[in-house]
C-alpha cells in the first residue's frame, strides 16, 4: 500500500467496515475542499443507515478503533 492511493485506503478501511465492499468504500472516499488540510475524506452518511447511528458517532467509533498503518498520518 502506498500513500495517496484510494484503493489502498479502501482496502485498509474494509477491515473496519466489513458490510461494504472495497469498491463501495472506494466510491465513498472523497477529496476534501482545499481549506481542509487532508488528502482524503471518508463521509460516514452511508454507514449511518446500516449502523443506525449518527455519522458523527460512526466517525468517532472508527477513529477510536483504527490503528493507522504507515501510510496514514492522521485520522
Amino acid at each position: 500500500m502506498k500513500f495517496g492511493d484510494k484503493k489502498a485506503l479502501a482496502e485498509f478501511l474494509a477491515e473496519y467496515i466489513p458490510y461494504l465492499s472495497e469498491m463501495e468504500i472506494t466510491s465513498l472516499i472523497e477529496i476534501p475542499p482545499p481549506e481542509i488540510d487532508f488528502t482524503y475524506a471518508f463521509p460516514c452518511f452511508r454507514l449511518a443507515k446500516q449502523e443506525k447511528k449518527s455519522p458523527a458517532q460512526i466517525a468517532q467509533n472508527l477513529t477510536n478503533r483504527i490503528v493507522p498503518p504507515d501510510f496514514i498520518e492522521l485520522i
